[in-house]
C-alpha cells in the first residue's frame, strides 16, 4: 500500500508501506503535513533563540569580580 510523507522542507514523497515507515522513524519524516510545520516552526524559533544568545554581549570575568565586591 502506498503512504505519503511529509518532510519540513522537503516536498511530499508517496512510497509504500516499509519505506514510510523507515523514514518515520528517522525522525524527520512525518505522516502528517501538520506534524511536519510544527517540526519546522520549532526548529525555526530554537535557531533564533540560538541566535539572538550569540549576539548578546558577554560580560567580561573583570566586571563581574568588580560586581560581586
Amino acid at each position: 500500500m502506498l503512504n505519503c510523507v511529509y518532510h519540513p522542507i522537503d516536498d511530499m514523497r508517496v512510497v509504500e508501506d516499509d519505506e514510510a515507515e523507515r523514514l518515520i522513524k528517522s525522525g524527520v519524516w512525518f505522516d502528517s503535513p501538520a506534524l511536519a510545520k510544527e517540526y519546522k516552526v520549532d526548529v525555526v524559533k530554537d535557531i533564533k533563540n540560538e541566535e539572538a544568545e550569540k549576539k548578546k554581549p558577554a560580560k567580561s570575568k573583570a566586571k563581574t569580580k568588580e560586581q560581586s565586591k
